[in-house]
């Protein structure tokens, strides 16, 4: 049977999963469904290193969950707090290298996988090993931010020449960053690559329940003329969910028929709950950690309005569900300068709306108190938003199964 490496960083999604020992994930479908997909074929060994301090990570584990044959080796970060944050990453780096190299020696693999962080192991597997090797990257955000400009590429030359590896595909998501222009500036032009939306969980209206439709205003004993808008993303500076919550105070000052729902976890989960305090806003908005994958579908099914106010991309995961769902989506126009959702304003069009992402405290506030005043202009976007669903959008088993298509294909080449 052939064998399969992949490395990836350790996944936020993944967390609870190696705490509890129990196969959990709460997000990054696009990572979590393939190994399920490809542990069907083939064997598999899944190295996650830590680039960060995770809390409740820190010393090495293996992991085999009960519903998979996927051999999980997890490498924590180690900080090492004396030596400082720069060489600290150094030596880190260099024992994960190691570790993963230790593994990679003992094993015949017949494929490597990599994510965007270990894009350099993935150069060495496949220029020095000759290996087959294929890199995944979920959006290119902050890989144009760090390979822009002469100065970058003295900083991280390796970055930039890893990308001249012969590697055997790239698959890139089409998360809203401008993969387009990455791979024309920065990309080997001999590899063959694919820029791919990412899938969706099929839920037909029928197959739904009215529990499921009513799901976030039963939780939260919503009254039914406020309208529910949702917010679904980690809580971290490049989602901006405290400008969000700031938006959501002046909006407070204009109507009070809405409660919002913030879902996900990250640095800023604090911060927000003190702006929540600061402004009274209890009776409006509610956070919640991130929720297992599995019942995402019944957060954007039972809500009116989702907000995306991503800085990196808005055709991310959550995105995608909520056109999946019909839903009134208001998120970032197109920004040329900054390389992000040119993509997302051509697919969405006049199907959402659109504002600034530098005026979110100037813009955010008067739209929703628009579509809080008119429920037909929310009912109208929600249409058009589900009409481009069915052309668009494939299921996640559609997704993985044409990625693993991609893998058969490179094995037996």
């Amino acid at each position: 049977m052939p064998k399969i490496l992949v490395i990836t960083r350790i996944y936020t999604s993944m967390l609870e999963s190696f705490k509890t020992k129990t196969w959990q994930p709460t997000g990054m479908p696009g990572y979590y469904k393939l190994l399920e997909g490809l542990d069907k074929e083939w064997e598999v060994d899944a190295i996650c290193l830590g680039k960060i301090p995770h809390r409740g990570i820190d010393k090495r584990e293996f992991h085999k969950f009960d519903n998979s044959d996927v051999k999980f080796h997890v490498l924590p970060y180690n900080n090492v707090a004396i030596l400082g944050r720069y060489l600290s990453r150094v030596i880190n780096e260099i024992e994960q290298f190691f570790s993963c190299l230790s593994i990679f020696m003992k094993n015949d693999y017949d494929l490597v996988y990599v994510d965007r962080v270990n894009i350099v192991y993935g150069a060495i597997f496949a220029t020095f090993f000759r290996k087959k090797v294929i890199v995944r990257l979920f959006g290119v955000c902050l890989l144009i931010k760090r390979m822009e400009g002469f100065k970058k590429w003295l900083k991280e030359p390796l970055r930039y020449l890893s990308f001249k590896a012969p590697f055997k595909y790239i698959i890139c998501s089409k998360d809203g960053s401008d993969a387009k222009h990455f791979f024309k500036k920065f990309v080997n032009k001999r590899i063959p690559y694919e820029i791919l939306l990412n899938g969706v969980d099929r839920t037909e209206d029928s197959g739904l329940s009215k529990d499921d439709t009513s799901y976030l205003r039963r939780k939260y004993n919503i009254p039914k003329e406020r309208k529910i808008i949702l917010f679904l993303s980690r809580l971290a500076e490049d989602k901006n969910p405290v400008l969000f919550v700031k938006a959501l105070s002046e909006l407070r000052k204009r109507c009070s028929n809405f409660f919002a729902v913030m879902v996900g976890h990250g640095p800023l989960k604090s911060a927000l709950l003190e702006e929540i305090g600061k402004n009274r806003l209890e009776d409006f908005v509610k956070i919640e950690d991130a929720v297992e994958h599995n019942i995402v579908y019944k957060y954007f099914h039972s809500t009116d309005i989702y907000v995306s106010l991503s800085s990196m991309g808005n055709l991310c995961n959550t995105v995608l569900e909520a056109i999946n769902a019909g839903k009134c989506i208001v998120t970032f126009q197109k920004d040329e300068t900054g390389h992000t959702d040119l993509d997302t304003a051509e697919i969405l069009s006049d199907k959402a709306i659109f504002i600034d992402k530098g005026r979110i405290l100037e813009e955010l506030p008067g739209v929703l108190e628009r579509l809080l005043k008119n429920n037909d202009r929310i009912k109208e976007l929600s249409v058009l938003t589900r009409g481009l669903s069915s052309g668009l959008l494939k299921s996640w088993d559609e997704r993985i199964e044409y990625e693993i298509e991609i893998f058969r294909r490179i094995i037996n080449s």
